[in-house]
């Protein structure tokens, strides 16, 4: 018997997005979320297994207000794209917060540090 190869299936269906991405050392453009994870791009590559935060705001979410989201996940794959890294992860937790807030804590991690 033939053995046939299969690809990954993703556990939940792919949105697809274009954001600004924040992660530990630097900044990138988010491409497709699902439930289960996120795919990015990146300058450099990432090692597969890395446990890493990501931060980036859902403009597109009509007809709620734009929403921060605040996610841990576990480097799944990493791909070369056009001299960039394409890194995708698995989210290991999540959670969202509106914008208005995201603006006001940030507001006052500010002051504490003043």
């Amino acid at each position: 018997m033939e053995k046939r190869k299969t690809r990954r299936q993703t556990r939940s269906p792919r949105h697809r997005l274009v954001a600004p991405i924040e992660v530990p050392n630097g900044r990138g453009l988010a491409r497709n979320i699902s439930n289960s994870g996120l795919f990015f791009e990146l300058a450099e590559p990432l090692e597969l297994g890395r446990t890493l935060h990501v931060s980036l705001i859902l403009n597109d979410l009509h007809p709620m207000p734009p929403v921060q989201l605040e996610a841990a996940g576990r480097v799944v794959r990493v791909e070369r794209l056009d001299g960039k890294a394409g890194i995708a992860i698995e989210f290991t937790s999540v959670r969202f917060e509106n914008s208005e807030t995201w603006t006001a804590l940030q507001a006052e991690e500010l002051e504490e540090q003043v």
